[in-house]
């Protein structure tokens, strides 16, 4: 049994910040090529390697679907993605996805220079 935070979370939270947040991604490649899927894009928090020479920031782009029946898209390693703006993304999907979401790291095409 869930704990009632989790319960909560996904009762709540989570199909609210998809409501509000949500975009239409269009699977290019792979099992679900050709469909739509609702997913939030978002950019984790940046990390901070402390090297000899500089400080590095870093960050990564992700996008989560909502872990619900037909929302989650069969991807994977390196499959491709297109958003409601047209980018194109290479998708990895990441090792610590939680029930609630299934999260994908996601790298943008550059389209022009893409053979």
């Amino acid at each position: 049994m869930p704990s009632l935070s989790d319960t909560l979370l996904n009762d709540g939270l989570i199909p609210l910040v998809e409501q509000v947040h949500g975009e239409q991604i269009k699977v290019l490649t792979g099992l679900s090529a050709g469909k739509l899927f609702t997913g939030v894009i978002e950019i984790e928090q940046d990390v901070q390697f402390e090297t000899e020479l500089d400080n590095d920031p870093r960050g990564k782009r992700m996008v989560r679907f909502t872990n619900r029946p037909g929302n989650v898209p069969q991807l994977v390693k390196l499959d491709r993605i297109q958003t409601s703006d047209g980018k194109q993304f290479a998708v990895v999907r990441q090792p610590d996805t939680s029930y609630l979401t299934v999260d994908y790291e996601i790298v943008q095409i550059d389209l022009k220079n893409d053979t």
